[in-house]
């Protein structure tokens, strides 16, 4: 049988001992439990190490259009879903780089409370984001191109109207929204990989390709001869909405003043959106004929010819897919910037009002159209232009006036030399080109975000309000283009000190000192640095790299040394700016070798170097003291991997996956995070999410809120 204990959770007396409001810098000094106080009765695990996290393999494969392997293409893997508006700024957990053969494999932490995880590939043609379901240890995902199946009637979707008002639907269309005339053309992976680096996922045009949105680049079509066989391909779209899609003629010579002029929009897809868990059934490669449509002959004129002269405006109608039919009163975003709605400028100093790009691809002969889909002076707009890509194609090509529009970019551009096209390299793609600071030894980021807090007593019980340091972290392990970490970003940022020690805060690495070439940004003791160090910025004598953030925190704040910060509401809020700490490799590793960040982290207490307090379960580093362990209230025992927790199982430090709601000074964890006990009760079964701000999750009048 598994062996259980009770927790006592009681309140501290706070009449008997001085330290408690103080927290003094006297070891003999301990907290008193109130006989009187009330107890919970809590039970946890004797093997619980109060883990939030879990490592998982995440094994993927992906095909082109073609169906052949999709090598050297990014995949990045997020815990929510990138496409919805509250989470597409989110950082994503993973970043990986298929092989040649269109595969890769990679270990990587997740929440354990997380129950889906979701894969954005970074190619044009397919789904773009898959969802899937955790299970276990693995997690396993395919990419590859939807084959193309043809329409069928049906009367749900059916439209009957042919026009209403001045809405004009070219085909019927099904109960996906795909118009029944559609006609299917193979695209070559070769054009994929042309828009994949002229218009590459998340990446802002604004920032990375501005030349896009100058003044006087054409982003809808002019005919400056006769056209024949014009039509419309689709080809990508990267959106969270059901987007619908059409355009309008119009005279070049006197172009419609506002949006309320134009004469009849025509309605190309009424669902703009990939098959295959998209929302929709469009293929890349779907094609509609402009010229020889009964409609167009009919309420314009055009039969088979486009005369010179002639404007194509273009128009997107946004999450207007509902109910199997579009909204056509839904908002709308159009190629003529004035007719947008927005205001202010871009970062590279367009207007807001641009929603479409228009490139030329003169070897294939073809004009790639690209649409943001969300306004763009939200927030949560990624400015990348391809919420939809289509493309137009006349006979001849050149009845196409191109005289202002930009060129597509060379697919084989690797500014850096790293093996990884410039489109998917986070260290090798600007707007200037190839310049000095392309980076062959950085790729990708593979961000970890989450809060640390400790209790400093140990081994002594505190007051389990877990306060004494909160800091929250961004680890960004920096991968090359063969997936293996080159370097380590550390962003620190102490949230609170409920302590009156001058505690340090450092992590430790499961790999040699030898493997780093250099240590930058820690912050040494302002008074006796208590830390010896290689000359690689490491700690000497340790067997493994140890990397110090910081030797005491109250050197990062304003406030004297033994007066505690953000933990006392009555008293002003102190913003504590972070620090970046810069870990570079020179022996590059993968990130399942490194053990999932945030790896193993730990406080030095009270600049005593030989008293360190980690996590539980965690072991100790070389330098520790491990005659400490079974003194005053801890009950480790290294024979049995037993760490850092006392005889009831309650842990001196605790790590969770999100930015921590800490406690203020001297109340429980458990009397703020109301599924705090019930959680750690089944040993992490129930309420894994315990920490997040949902219904009865919490007791706000217990928890720090400036």
């Amino acid at each position: 049988m598994k062996k259980i204990f009770t927790i006592p959770i009681g309140i501290i007396a706070l009449a008997v001992t001085t330290w408690s409001c103080t927290k003094k810098e006297v070891e003999t000094e301990q907290p008193t439990v109130n006989s009187s106080a009330s107890q919970i009765g809590v039970v946890i695990p004797n093997e619980f190490n109060y883990a939030t996290t879990k490592v998982i393999d995440i094994n993927i494969t992906a095909k082109g259009v073609d169906q052949n392997p999709l090598g050297y293409t990014k995949v990045e893997v997020f815990e929510g879903n990138p496409y919805d508006n509250e989470n597409c700024k989110a950082l994503p957990i993973a970043t990986m780089y298929t092989n040649s053969g269109g595969k890769v494999t990679g270990s990587y932490p997740i929440p354990t409370a997380a129950k889906k995880l979701y894969a954005l590939i970074h190619t044009k043609g397919l789904q773009s984001v898959k969802e899937i379901d955790v299970n276990g240890s693995n997690a396993n995902i395919d990419f590859e191109a939807a084959e193309f199946t043809p329409p069928i009637a049906t009367s749900v979707g059916k439209q009957q109207q042919t026009k209403v008002a001045n809405y004009v639907f070219l085909d019927n269309y099904d109960v996906d929204g795909v118009p029944l005339g559609v006609i299917h053309t193979n695209i070559p992976q070769s054009i994929m990989d042309i828009i994949n680096v002229s218009l590459p996922e998340s990446r802002s045009v604004p920032m990375y390709n501005p030349e896009y949105l100058s003044g006087g680049n054409m982003s809808n079509i002019h005919f400056i001869e006769k056209a024949i066989d014009v039509s419309i391909t689709f080809i990508h779209e990267g959106a969270g909405n059901l987007n619908s899609f059409g355009f309008y003629f119009y005279d070049t010579s006197a172009p419609p003043a506002t949006k309320n002029d134009i004469d009849n929009i025509y309605v190309v897809f009424p669902n703009a959106s990939f098959g295959n868990g998209g929302g929709g059934n469009l293929t890349t490669g779907d094609k509609i004929n402009i010229t020889g449509n009964p409609l167009i002959a009919q309420y314009e004129g055009i039969i088979d010819t486009i005369q010179p002269g002639t404007g194509l405006g273009w128009v997107l109608f946004r999450s207007s897919w509902v109910n199997n039919q579009i909204d056509v009163n839904a908002a709308k975003f159009y190629g003529t910037e004035s007719f947008n709605d927005e205001t202010g400028i871009d970062d590279s100093g367009n207007s807001n009002k641009i929603h479409v790009v228009e490139l030329t691809d003169t070897i294939n002969e073809m004009n790639i159209i690209g649409f943001e889909d969300i306004y763009r002076d939200y927030s949560w707009s990624d400015e990348d232009f391809n919420d939809i890509i289509f493309s137009i194609s006349s006979n001849p090509y050149e009845a196409i006036d191109n005289t202002d529009t930009e060129i597509v970019k060379d697919p084989t551009t690797d500014c850096d030399g790293d093996g990884v096209l410039n489109a998917n390299d986070e260290y090798g793609n600007d707007a200037d080109g190839c310049d000095d600071e392309d980076d062959p030894k950085k790729a990708f980021n593979n961000y970890t975000t989450g809060t640390l807090a400790w209790e400093d007593l140990w081994p002594r019980k505190g007051d389990y309000d877990f306060n004494d340091l909160v800091a929250n972290y961004e680890i960004n392990q920096i991968t090359n283009g063969n997936n293996k970490v080159s370097f380590i970003e550390f962003e620190i940022e102490v949230v609170a000190i409920g302590a009156g020690f001058k505690n340090g805060l450092a992590f430790e690495l499961p790999i040699p000192p030898s493997y780093i070439k250099s240590v930058t940004g820690s912050i040494p003791n302002s008074e006796t640095s208590y830390v010896v160090k290689n000359a690689n910025g490491t700690e000497a004598g340790q067997d493994n790299a140890v990397i110090f953030m910081f030797e005491n925190a109250y050197d990062l704040t304003s406030s004297p040394n033994n007066r505690m910060v953000n933990v006392y509401p009555h008293l002003a809020h102190e913003i504590i700016q972070p620090i970046l700490v810069v870990v570079e490799l020179n022996t590059p590793t993968t990130i399942a070798n490194l053990g999932g960040a945030p790896f193993n982290p730990f406080i030095v207490k009270n600049q005593s170097r030989h008293l360190e307090i980690h996590l539980p379960g965690k072991a100790p580093t070389t330098l520790a003291d491990v005659s400490v362990f079974g003194a005053a209230d801890d009950t480790s025992i290294p024979a049995q991997n037993r760490y850092y927790k006392t005889d009831v199982n309650l842990p001196w430090a605790i790590h969770i996956p999100a930015q921590l709601s800490h406690m203020i000074e001297m109340r429980m964890i458990h009397t703020g995070h109301t599924k705090f006990a019930d959680w750690a009760q089944s040993g992490g079964v129930n309420f894994s999410d315990w920490y997040q701000n949902l219904p009865n999750y919490r007791n706000n009048v217990n928890l720090y809120n400036p």
